[in-house]
């Protein structure tokens, strides 16, 4: 686990920023997937856990600034 120091609040901040530019204007969390290229938004609400966090990875997506 990372430390809880400066660095890892400023990246954690600039992450959240970067997130609201991008997704700020969705209206709802398929908008968000399809904004970030995930395949079938409309499907992912069913998938489980462990099936989610897969596919951001296979897709390359990182959700933690840490």
């Amino acid at each position: 686990m990372p430390s809880f120091s400066l660095e890892t609040l400023e990246r954690e901040q600039e992450r959240l920023a970067e997130r609201l530019k991008l997704y700020g204007a969705c209206r709802d969390t398929p908008e968000i997937w399809r904004i970030a290229g995930l395949p079938k938004p409309e499907g992912i609400a069913d998938m489980t856990e462990d099936d989610f966090m897969s596919l951001l990875a296979r897709e390359g997506l990182h959700h933690d600034a840490r």
